[in-house]
């Protein structure tokens, strides 16, 4: 048991950043309990207690996460940007990944280095694109690497292009902390983090609390849309996938990443392949030859289908070995 507490015309793939791979650091494997649960043995796995390096992310965000907080803070996306609810745990796994990211650089600054960052963005005004993650099955197979997505922008004319910005009547608390939280802690973080949601409770935009508050207090950028922009944006055909919308441009061209509402995307397959390693390891050496069910608490449910996919590729490596 895993326990986890709490078109874009002109996209295509860009195969050509081997020296960009990020090399994964796996945390130690969390731990494994065995409790009764109505006379039944279960064995629960302490995710809750995994925490990355530096953003200290836990539990199935810290699967979700390892890759994208493995990248050096000099080779970072100069802006991530996700949409979601205002109290998502994602959401605040990310704002804490980017703070985290903006530390490491101050850390750099005060260390004089005769390296520079192996990222080659090119010239942006060739290449204007979002970095994009596909979580489709064959990109699953690609051994740890970050697949980017090359988002071409053909459209010169600029002003046809739908700009999204936050709802002007209805955040000015929010914004104003956001702003006097960036420039109190992060002296004007070089790397950000925007997300969107829906037009907010009055309550909740004038009291922040919970998820939103520790986010904002990361510097988390709040863009607000009204419940028809969102459905626009996020639903319907955009709903669930790993690619950006169409019109929304990236807020630093050449250096955006888009994150899927939940991290749903091929960069949280390394981390899934770890669980399911670890899976295995234990099973294999305490579970006496028996079959194992793994039952897994689901939210979007992202981390039950790249699991389940990473235990079904572990799966046919062993039939193959055998």
């Amino acid at each position: 048991n895993n326990n986890n507490n709490n078109n874009n015309n002109n996209n295509k793939i860009n195969d050509d950043h081997d020296d960009n791979d990020v090399k994964i650091t796996y945390p130690t494997p969390s731990t494994v309990e065995r409790i009764l649960i109505r006379d039944r043995l279960a064995y629960i796995k302490r995710d809750d207690a995994l925490h990355l390096p530096s953003s200290n992310v836990s539990g199935n965000k810290a699967r979700k996460f390892l890759s994208l907080n493995g990248i050096p803070a000099e080779d970072f996306p100069e802006c991530v940007v996700s949409y979601g609810g205002p109290q998502s745990n994602a959401m605040v796994a990310l704002a804490a990944i980017v703070s985290a990211k903006n530390g490491e650089l101050e850390e750099l600054a005060r260390i004089p280095s005769s390296s520079s960052s192996s990222y080659s963005g090119g010239d942006e005004g060739e290449r204007d694109m979002f970095w994009q993650l596909d979580v489709s099955e064959e990109d699953n197979e690609s051994n740890g690497k970050v697949d980017r997505v090359d988002r071409r922008n053909n459209n010169k004319n600029a002003s046809k292009k739908k700009s999204i910005t936050s709802s002007p009547s209805s955040d000015t608390t929010i914004d104003t902390a956001t702003t006097t939280t960036q420039s109190a802690n992060t002296n004007n973080p070089k790397l950000r983090f925007v997300y969107y949601t829906k037009t907010m409770p009055r309550y909740l935009r004038k009291n922040p609390n919970g998820n939103l508050l520790r986010a904002l207090a990361l510097g988390m950028e709040l863009r607000t849309v009204s419940h028809d922009e969102y459905r626009r944006l996020f639903g319907g055909l955009h709903g669930g996938s790993p690619l950006a919308p169409a019109d929304l441009d990236p807020p630093v061209p050449g250096r955006s990443l888009w994150m899927p509402q939940g991290g749903a995307c091929g960069i949280a397959s390394p981390g899934s392949d770890a669980l399911a390693e670890e899976i295995a390891e234990y099973w294999g050496r305490n579970g006496r030859g028996m079959p194992l069910s793994v039952c897994v608490p689901g939210g979007t449910c992202t981390t039950a289908l790249l699991l389940h996919r990473s235990m079904n590729r572990w799966m046919e490596r062993r039939r193959e070995e055998e």
